[in-house]
């Protein structure tokens, strides 16, 4: 062999180097495809941007605060996710108004625009209902059914 030849030759072993990071990065990969925290951070961080006016800070803090919210939930603090949900109720009974107003000032001119304004309006409204209700399942005790049974000789 030559000199130049033994140059392109990698050293022994790092094929196999090579193969265990692919490996190691692909599961990597794996992992963070399936981890809630993370795409849910992921999504929220991307739709979120135009709210604050482009990227802000690291995506590892966002997923830290989503963990640390859904770990609330995990040891039963409702108090954040009764919060989300209440203001998430209120925007869309305000979506509902406003929606509502829009479908009347388009009733006599514009029959379609308007009729399309209500029906939005009235996905807003149920909605808004479905979440107040979620808000009260998750406020209501949850019943428990305890049976009891008595065993003695004889029957």
């Amino acid at each position: 062999m030559t000199e130049n030849e033994n140059a392109d030759q990698e050293p022994e072993g790092s094929t196999s180097e090579k193969e265990a990071r692919r490996i190691l990065e692909s599961k990597a990969y794996a992992s963070l495809s399936i981890n809630s925290s993370y795409r849910h951070a992921v999504m929220a961080s991307a739709w979120s941007q135009n709210l604050y006016g482009g990227p802000q800070g690291d995506l590892t803090h966002v997923v830290e605060a989503l963990s640390d919210r859904m770990d609330d939930i995990a040891t039963g603090n409702t108090k954040r996710l009764s919060n989300m949900l209440t203001a998430q109720a209120i925007t869309l009974d305000t979506l509902f108004t406003e929606l509502t107003r829009r479908a009347g000032i388009n009733m006599g001119e514009y029959p379609q625009a308007a009729e399309s304004y209500m029906r939005l309006a009235l996905k807003a409204q149920s909605n808004s209902r479905a979440t107040i209700e979620a808000i009260a399942n998750l406020h209501r005790p949850r019943e428990q059914i305890v049976k009891h049974v008595n065993v003695h000789e004889g029957g």
